[in-house]
């Protein structure tokens, strides 16, 4: 019996995890030269930051590295605002930035789930806009130089 609670725990968690489309990237740069790409290129592109959070830690026993950058493109959130007003509880778009094993990796949720996750039947391009900044912002900053 518990085999069977704990197979549809181990289902639903999967299936969890995997209905937010996270998107992972690798970066091509240690992890101050990303932090510090990803900030210049947010500013350069016109997009309106918000605080960084920054989850830097260092222990005897733990190292991390991890910094979220919030960001939005005011016109494309005022639409999807429009769109459906409890979607921008996706908003505004968050990128984090983290080392793990000498490797850093940017992330981020793909705004195609906010179609899903506010039943969302417009807004279309606008979904796609988002996306598509996403995947500009995060390419040019682990682009090789």
């Amino acid at each position: 019996m518990r085999g069977i609670f704990l197979l549809f725990v181990g289902i639903f968690l999967h299936y969890q995890a995997r209905t937010q489309d996270i998107t992972i990237y690798k970066s091509s740069h240690n992890y101050e030269v990303t932090v510090s790409r990803l900030d210049s290129i947010l500013q350069a592109k016109g997009l309106t930051q918000y605080k960084t959070v920054v989850m830097d830690l260092e222990t005897d026993t733990i190292s991390t590295q991890n910094r979220v950058f919030s960001f939005e493109d005011k016109d494309l959130s005022l639409k999807i605002a429009a769109c459906e007003p409890s979607a921008t509880l996706d908003l505004p778009l968050r990128i984090v930035v983290w080392s793990e094993e000498s490797e850093v990796y940017l992330g981020y949720i793909d705004p195609s789930f906010m179609k899903r996750r506010f039943r969302i039947t417009d807004c279309n391009d606008q979904i796609k806009g988002l996306t598509r900044i996403l995947v500009r912002v995060i390419n040019e900053c682990i682009r090789k130089t």
